[in-house]
This record gives structure tokens, C-alpha cells and sequence, in this order.
């Protein structure tokens, strides 16, 4: 019993426990080539920056719109639309290739029309960011995934001219 109470509040892993992680042949906290960026779009008001939306992808054999995002040279974001029917499919190819996730939990779901559902929510733990997988996305009938590393560009200073 002791031993059981043990495993249940043991501390998670230590970040240099937890693997990278790797999209596309991407993995974070490797610098990529320019090539990988080309075509990507920068921002005016954030340099080395660059971000890559395709609209008309595929993830795990299903239709998506994923935008990989990079700031300095590295890996920064990502983020995936499918529809929510696709949800089961993704979740099971992010299992297989990530492995057990490090949270699953459910959240209750609102729609600006009142519509109320719930939303299963999972999450990959890597060593520089997380991943995390939404059954319900920003709008109903869509599901989404974010994978947010550390590298992250600063966030821009709020514009106070009031």
C-alpha cells in the first residue's frame, strides 16, 4: 500500500529526463538551415522570426493546416487544425511516435453560442516545451494541437497611448 501511495505523488520526470522534441525531421533546440525557413513569412516587428502556415497539409494520413514557427535559427511552435472527426487518428500517431503522455485531463468546452461541451485534453512533456492536444479546438467541429518550446520570441510591449 505504501509503495502504491509512493508511485501516486512521486515528482514528475526532470526535464533532462524528457526526450526532444522532433517534427518533420525538426527537433528543437537545433538550429535549422535557411532552407527550411525559405518562403517562410517574417514579422516587421520581431526580427529572426519566421513562420510557416500550409493550409492544405496532412498529419497522420488526415487533411490539416499546421504553421511551424521558428525564432533565431530554432524551432518555436507549433500548431494544427484538423476536424475534430480526425482527432482519434492524430491522437493515436502522437501516442505511437511520443509516447505516454505526461497529462490527460477534461475540460468543459463553451462556444460564444452557449453551446457547452467536454473537451479531452492531452499533453506531451519534452525537455524544452510541451505538446498539447485538444478534441475540441477554437471552434466546434475542429480539433487542434500546440507545441510551444521555450524559445519563444518576446512577447511585444503592449502599445500605451492613452
Amino acid at each position: 500500500m505504501l509503495f502504491a501511495l509512493m508511485l501516486a505523488v512521486s515528482p514528475a520526470p526532470a526535464a533532462t529526463d524528457l526526450p526532444n522534441f522532433e517534427f518533420r525531421g525538426i527537433t528543437a533546440g537545433v538550429p535549422v538551415d535557411e532552407k527550411t525557413t525559405k518562403g517562410c513569412k517574417g514579422r516587421d516587428d520581431l526580427e529572426g522570426y519566421r513562420s510557416c502556415v500550409t493550409l492544405s497539409d496532412s498529419l497522420a494520413g488526415v487533411g490539416a493546416s499546421t504553421v511551424v514557427s521558428y525564432y533565431n535559427g530554432k524551432l518555436s511552435s507549433v500548431y494544427l487544425t484538423s476536424s475534430q472527426g480526425n482527432y482519434r487518428t492524430i491522437a493515436d500517431a502522437f501516442k505511437q511516435k511520443y509516447g505516454k503522455p505526461c497529462d490527460v485531463r477534461q475540460e468543459e468546452w463553451k462556444s460564444r453560442g452557449g453551446v457547452t461541451i467536454e473537451n479531452t485534453i492531452v499533453t506531451w512533456c519534452f525537455k524544452s516545451g510541451r505538446l498539447q492536444l485538444n478534441e475540441v479546438g477554437g471552434k466546434l467541429g475542429e480539433m487542434s494541437a500546440s507545441y510551444s518550446d521555450d524559445n519563444e520570441p518576446p512577447r511585444p510591449q503592449p502599445k500605451v497611448d492613452f
